[in-house]
């Protein structure tokens, strides 16, 4: 199985990926995080099958095949949420399954808007994590499509 991971930043939800026996591609448009990705991942014992990608949302470069597109917390500028939906879109017409979460909440709105007018039907469902050290608790939203 391929993963994906869009807006990888630091690379954890492909390291996870790889860590549960995926080969994963983390793509990001910034060159330090690739590098730090990479670098995590060549500690890892044994060293994770993580591929580091150059890829900027906004260009017309078609996503690499995958069987599972990531993304995480990227839905924070309103140009960025609609390159994000676009992904999404051409991702789910390939076939892949499209797990995205967002804790912050602020663009939603616009990036269900421009699902539906894609013809996908999504929606975000609240979610409690109340597993994190120390008894914290945070929230974020996982998308449902």
């Amino acid at each position: 199985m391929c993963a994906l991971q869009l807006g990888a930043g630091t690379g954890l939800g492909s390291l996870v990926a790889a860590r549960r026996g995926c080969r994963a591609i983390a793509s990001d448009v910034y060159p330090l995080s690739l590098q730090l990705i990479s670098e995590a991942a060549a500690m890892g014992t044994p060293p994770l099958d993580v591929t580091p990608l150059h890829l900027d949302l906004f260009s017309p470069t078609p996503l690499p095949a995958a069987d599972l597109v990531l993304a995480a917390d990227v839905l924070y500028l309103t140009d960025l949420t609609r390159a994000v939906a676009h992904r999404v879109v051409e991702a789910k017409a390939r076939g892949s399954t499209v797990m995205l979460t967002d804790s912050r909440r602020t663009h939603q709105g616009a990036f269900l808007t421009a699902l539906e007018a894609a013809g996908v039907e999504a929606h975000f469902e609240p979610h409690r994590l109340d597993w994190l050290p120390g008894g914290q608790t945070e929230h974020a939203d996982l998308l449902i499509i």
